[in-house]
């Protein structure tokens, strides 16, 4: 995960908006179901929502540092997988548990990885702690709880 910004401020907040509206379009026309004892208009109301809150805290903690492609797509994937997640958990609700478990190890192992490599050089010690990379576990953990959480709202 580089921390470099590839993007400029304006081109990457633009970027996030739309390439968020042209994902709602598709995802409404493709797969989009109302979630369960919610109106269809509720249920886009709450992704629309869901969307505009994921995406502005996306931008706010990688604005200064980590400008770059891959955090634009999943600063835009982010919500839709969690709205996917509630509202299919019916339809694939052994496959989503199959798929948190997995996440959770993985995420675990990759965070035990990053935390406790060994750190060859004193002086570069206070700069190798600062630099390292805990985005990817920290956004596979926080995907886990908000899962848990939307789980529990919508049910």
């Amino acid at each position: 995960m580089t921390e470099n910004n590839s993007m400029g401020k304006i081109e990457y907040i633009l970027s996030d908006i739309f390439w968020s509206f042209i994902t709602m379009i598709w995802y409404r026309s493709l797969i989009f179901i109302p979630l369960d004892n919610y109106t269809v208009g509720t249920s886009k109301k709450i992704l629309w929502s869901l969307i505009a809150t994921m995406v502005l805290t996306g931008i706010f903690i990688t604005f200064k540092r980590r400008r770059n492609y891959l955090h634009l797509l999943i600063n835009i994937l982010f919500p839709f997988e969690i709205y996917a997640i509630v509202s299919y958990c019916d339809f694939f609700n052994t496959w989503i548990k199959i798929t948190v478990i997995v996440a959770s190890v993985l995420a675990a192992l990759f965070f035990s990885f990053v935390v406790f490599r060994k750190i060859s050089s004193r002086r570069k010690n206070k700069t190798l702690i600062i630099k390292k990379d805990l985005s990817m576990p920290f956004w596979v953990l926080e995907q886990l709880l908000l899962y848990v959480c939307a789980h529990s709202l919508f049910r």
